[in-house]
């Protein structure tokens, strides 16, 4: 499903509003997504951008409400990926996991053709200005404007590899920008072995391509040297179709909305940020200066972005699904023990997983954790869980609640010589003295909320819940006359 389809099916579904009214890129449409989203609201499509004619912006496309939030519709956090992957927006998280796994493990390579919509309009290097983009100045605290979310494509010099990551990038002339990345990724690696022969690097940013391609550029375990538009193209379940770039011999979706072409040029570095970044203020950073060659897009191109900064943003909605997903997925090939469930729920701001397994064997939750943690330095808590319903929020505080045992289910790591990375720091969290920060050193925890393995039946508590307190034919007959008998308008939610 390419972006324009995606739009149509959001707009379709009741996930998609149309702004029709003139709006500015100086802080207004920074603020709108940034409630829309925290409020979970609609993605927002704007047709009339002050200063730009010609041209929309796209916000909100991956975001969805809070996992406390209850609605007839049973819209879920995830249920705009759910219309993504072309299913329904009710579907449960593990059914979506489990059906994404078989596509991670299923790249379709892409398919090249002789020309596509991205390059319908092609500015030459001579005529480029940044400016003329509607590039928005998202937060007050920004050091500047910037494209968030977007895909930053770069190529080896030694081989026809091509990595990709989601990136935000702030324009700092006319030609020239800066960018940052919020993933580990091989670019600075590839970017180095350029600048030690004293040459730039070509690069393409990708606004508005396919929606799986910030997904699949965020992946984090993949091989070097994996093809991500090809892991894009088995997310899609069709291959990408992608064309020649301008300036290079790179290749950049075909059906993007803006694509700008340049090189990152050895020994010149800018300063990027200050920026609201995924849960707090980023500082600035001296990063490789890009020099814009081109600028392509098609004839009414739509510029997509991510607010950022806020809970509920798209790209904090991309993390939430790509690192959940690659933790599953390794779990079960390096591992081959029963997990029911992983989720990183957006009220934890990606510091935070939950994972619902069965208490197999004596400490299976540290075996869990430890080993989460040593694949993943973005978050620094794990809450194991037992028997919980999938990624219910209400039920995941009561059963930690409910379970975890104030002296003996909290656990901590502070690292080590042989478990350096137990003391790596998150970039995410927010309690880190001054000193941790510095040093990158922070320590982590997790809680065994599963009652102790030599419990009996007898030694554990049942919890009291409408679903399993009443009888059946008393269930029944007060849900056929909840609205034409009893004449309550709000909708039940019973769960299973």
């Amino acid at each position: 499903m390419e972006l324009r389809e995606f739009i149509e099916e959001l707009r379709k579904r009741g996930e998609l509003v149309t702004v029709s009214r003139e709006v500015s890129t100086d802080l207004e449409v920074g603020g709108l997504s940034a409630v829309t989203a925290k409020e979970g609201g609609p993605a927002l499509l704007f047709n009339n951008i002050k200063g730009h004619p010609g041209f929309s912006m796209l916000g909100n496309i991956y975001s969805g409400p809070s996992m406390y939030y209850r609605d007839v519709k049973g819209r879920k956090s995830w249920s705009r990926l759910a219309l993504l992957a072309e299913f329904e927006p009710t579907i449960r998280w593990p059914g979506l996991m489990m059906t994404m796994l078989d596509r991670y493990v299923g790249p379709i390579p892409s398919m090249e053709v002789a020309r596509g919509p991205c390059q319908e309009v092609v500015i030459a290097e001579e005529d480029v200005d940044l400016a003329k983009l509607p590039i928005p100045l998202l937060h007050q605290c920004d050091s500047g404007r910037y494209g968030n979310n977007n895909v930053m494509m770069v190529k080896d010099i030694d081989s026809p590899w091509q990595e990709m990551t989601p990136c935000r990038w702030m324009p700092i002339a006319k030609d020239k920008l800066v960018a940052n990345y919020y993933v580990d990724n091989y670019i600075q690696e590839l970017y180095a072995k350029y600048e030690s022969r004293g040459l730039a690097m070509p690069f393409c940013i990708v606004i508005g391509g396919n929606p799986w391609l910030p997904i699949a550029a965020s992946l984090r375990e993949l091989l070097r040297g994996a093809d991500k538009i090809a892991a894009a193209g088995g997310f899609n379940l069709d291959p990408l179709e992608v064309v020649k770039a301008k300036t290079s011999d790179m290749i950049i979706p075909a059906y993007a909305e803006i694509v700008i072409e340049g090189e990152m040029l050895p020994h010149e570095r800018a300063q990027e940020g200050p920026f609201a970044g995924l849960t707090t203020i980023e500082e600035g950073t001296m990063q490789p200066v890009c020099r814009v060659k081109t600028i392509t897009h098609r004839t009414d191109p739509i510029f997509y972005f991510s607010v950022g900064g806020y809970e509920r943003s798209d790209i904090q909605h991309v993390l939430h699904f790509s690192m959940p997903l690659e933790l599953w997925h390794k779990w079960n090939v390096e591992r081959l023990f029963p997990v029911m469930w992983m989720y990183m729920p957006l009220e934890f701001c990606l510091t935070g997983l939950v994972i619902a397994a069965p208490p197999i064997i004596h400490g299976y939750a540290n075996w869990l954790a430890t080993y989460c943690f040593s694949l993943n330095h973005m978050f620094d808590k794990v809450l194991v869980l037992d028997h919980t319903p999938p990624c219910d929020m209400e039920d995941i505080v009561n059963e930690w609640i409910r379970k975890a045992n104030a002296r003996r289910s909290y656990h901590y790591y502070k690292g080590g010589h042989t478990e350096p990375w137990l003391g790596t720091a998150s970039p995410l969290v927010h309690h880190l003295s001054r000193e941790e920060r510095k040093a990158g050193k922070g320590p982590r925890m997790y809680v065994d909320a599963h009652y102790p393995s030599e419990w009996t039946a007898a030694d554990k508590s049942t919890r009291m819940v409408w679903e399993t307190g009443y009888p059946a034919d008393i269930k029944e007959k007060v849900l056929s006359r909840w609205k034409v008998d009893y004449g309550i308008e709000a909708e039940p939610e019973v769960k299973e």
